[in-house]
């Protein structure tokens, strides 16, 4: 993810798509180091997360731990059912190449169930 970060345009807002597979829960340090990445990347212009979560038994607990996360670093972020919802979400509002994106998820679907 470092690398695609390291590309960007640092003057111009960007947003990220994020798909969390299983039990996807941080213990406090982890958290910790979460909240200091995410206002690093809010200080170099994240303005927006789209996030999914996928395969789990704990959705909503896994929601409200990444929603205090980035509710404390002044992040807006959506949760969305699909990743084409999350797509959908973002892509008229920051230049995106869509097709990019559903190759990526796709070659990087680590879900039992395929996105619908």
């Amino acid at each position: 993810m470092s690398q695609f970060i390291a590309e960007l345009d640092y003057t111009q807002p960007w947003a990220q798509i994020s798909c969390v597979f299983g039990e996807s829960l941080m213990p406090p340090s982890t958290f910790d180091a979460f909240v200091k990445h995410t206002n690093i990347r809010k200080q170099i212009g994240l303005s927006e997360l789209a996030i999914v979560i996928k395969d789990t038994d704990i959705h909503l607990t896994i929601e409200a731990q990444l929603s205090q996360a980035y509710t404390q670093c002044e992040v807006t972020h959506r949760f969305y059912a699909t990743i084409e919802d999350a797509i959908d979400a973002i892509h008229p509002h920051y230049k995106c190449d869509v097709e990019e994106l559903h190759q990526f998820f796709q070659n990087n679907n680590f879900a039992s169930q395929p996105d619908s």
